[in-house]
This record gives structure tokens, C-alpha cells and sequence, in this order.
């Protein structure tokens, strides 16, 4: 019996990436009905909530047995087509040797010949637009921005408990050195603000809060490292405001409705910012994020 499956394969690494392919997987997964998807476990924890989807767990394949291991569970699934997102050449290698009759992707790293339809990839578009494209070769139009993600009820109801009152969030930390705002001046931004202030981030992070929290005037409610991926989306979502350098928490409080302020230093926001309403993109100057002019962030934040 012919399989009806279908495979979305995820880019490995950021949460960025598979937040903003959320228009693409809501548009496979509803034609088809349903769809299996591959990725990273940070992703299946932002994804838990999203509707007809079944959740695999992809992991970084080291070695030849990671590999032939991976290419024996591909080939047990029988997916008749593959969306292949991630675009590296071992993916569609894997696709291919595992059998995959259709297989979707983009047509980059020299791996043309490994796809049955092929989509050219470009990098001066944003990359939720990039991502939509790969839903054309199934006929669909996928709107690509804004995302979208889920949070349950009960969700919600967690993170009115973990805000203790706040509304508006900020990551003082980032991944790179270079989105980064001094936190002096971070600081003075957020001493400005006339809301109680929840501070985000990874425990990754922990030091760029450490460094901010005594030069802050009121204390702030203090979630850096101290929740899961689903808590901080729950936090999140019940914010009026988020404010961050570009990160992957940026693109997932846009996903759940909620305004963002989003600083670019060396990152291309034409590729990766929201600069839509009610969203705000700020680009700092020369890329040194210690240039952006503070009133011009809490003008941002205040809606102004």
C-alpha cells in the first residue's frame, strides 16, 4: 500500500528558523491533513502545541552509524514526500538514499540533482518568504508573515503566575557579543519605563542579567534561566511588549501576538526582522549596538 505521508524537515539549529516556517508548516499540514515533522528538541517544545502534527526528534548526526542510522528510520516511515527546510547537503542526500519519491527543497550547497523539485533560494528576501516558497511545487500560497504558535489555556494562566505583575519583557542577553546593549545603557532604557519589567533568557545568559540587574532602579520579575521554552512562551504571550536584540525570542513573542522591539547590529533585518505593524525594528549604527540612541528604544516601547 502506497504511503500518503508527508515529512517537514526543519533547519537544525535556531528557534528563529522554525518559528518563522510556521506559515509553511500550518499550510502542508493542513492540505495534507496531517504531517510528520523533524526537528531539533527545542523545536518540538516550541511546537508541541500546533495542531496535526506528529513529532520526531532529529538529532546532529555524528559519524557514519549516526548517519546509516538515520537513513534506516527514514526509510521504516515510507514518507511518500519530503519539505525539506534545512538546507545542507546531507539532508537531501538522506532524502534521496532513504527513497522519498517527491522531495521538496532548496536548491543550494549543490544538491539540485538530489531533489525532485527544486526552489531557489534567495538572501535578500526575508527568510520567512524564503521558507514560504518551498509550499509552491504542492500548490499552496503560504501568507509567511506574521507566524504563528499556540499556547494552551493553562499555559496562559502559568505565565500571569511567573510575570508577578509585569507586561513588558526584555532579554538583556543574546547569542553573540554583538547584539548585545551595555548594560548601563540598558539599564537607563528600562529605569525609563513606567511598567513592571520581566526579564527574559537562557540560563546561557545568566551573566549579561547579573551585569544589568544592579544598575536597575526597581526590581524586575527575574525569569533568566529559570524557565522551561513552553514557560517563557507562556510569559511571554501574556505581555503587551517585548523588547530584545535579534533572537529567537523575538520572532516567537511576534508568533504569539504580542508587539515587539527588535535592535539589529550586525544581523541583516531585511532577512530576519519584523518591520510591520505594531511591530519596530531599530538598526544600530555601524552594527555597535552601545550607538543606538536610548530615547529612540524607549520612544519604540512607548509606542511613540
Amino acid at each position: 500500500m502506497a504511503s500518503d505521508r508527508t515529512l517537514i524537515w526543519l533547519k537544525y539549529r535556531f528557534i528563529g528558523d522554525a518559528v518563522l516556517s510556521t506559515p509553511l508548516i500550518h499550510a502542508v499540514s493542513a492540505k495534507m491533513g496531517h504531517a510528520d515533522l523533524l526537528g531539533a528538541s527545542y523545536h518540538l517544545e516550541l511546537l508541541a502545541e500546533e495542531p496535526r502534527l506528529t513529532l520526531h526528534l532529529d538529532t546532529k548526526l555524528r559519524g557514519t552509524r549516526a548517519f546509516l542510522d538515520r537513513l534506516r528510520w527514514l526509510r521504516q516511515q515510507r514518507f511518500a514526500q519530503a519539505v525539506i527546510i534545512n538546507r545542507n547537503f546531507r539532508t537531501a542526500l538522506l532524502a534521496r538514499l532513504a527513497r522519498i519519491p517527491r522531495r521538496i527543497g532548496f536548491a543550494t550547497e549543490g544538491r539540485s540533482f538530489l531533489l525532485t523539485d527544486r526552489v531557489p533560494y534567495d538572501p535578500t528576501q526575508h527568510e520567512a518568504i524564503a521558507y514560504a516558497a518551498l509550499g509552491r511545487p504542492l500548490g499552496l500560497e503560504v501568507r509567511p508573515l506574521p507566524p504563528c504558535l499556540h499556547v494552551s489555556a493553562a499555559e496562559q494562566t502559568r505565565g500571569r503566575e511567573l510575570l508577578q505583575g509585569a507586561t513588558i519583557g526584555v532579554q538583556p542577553g543574546a547569542t553573540g557579543a554583538d547584539r548585545i546593549f551595555p548594560p548601563e545603557r540598558l539599564a537607563e532604557i528600562i529605569n525609563q519605563l513606567d511598567q513592571r519589567v520581566a526579564l527574559f533568557g537562557a540560563a546561557s545568559e545568566r551573566s549579561f542579567t547579573d551585569d544589568l540587574l544592579p544598575h536597575l532602579t526597581h526590581t524586575p520579575t527575574d525569569l533568566v534561566g529559570k524557565c522551561t521554552l513552553r514557560e517563557s512562551m507562556a510569559a511571554l504571550s501574556q505581555l503587551s511588549i517585548f523588547a530584545a536584540a535579534d533572537s529567537g525570542l523575538v520572532h516567537t513573542a511576534v508568533a504569539l501576538n504580542v508587539r515587539t522591539v527588535a535592535t539589529f547590529s550586525r544581523t541583516p533585518a531585511h532577512q530576519w526582522g519584523h518591520n510591520y505593524p505594531p511591530h519596530r525594528v531599530l538598526v544600530a549604527p555601524q552594527g555597535n549596538m552601545a550607538d543606538v540612541p536610548i530615547a529612540d528604544v524607549v520612544a519604540a516601547i512607548r509606542g511613540e
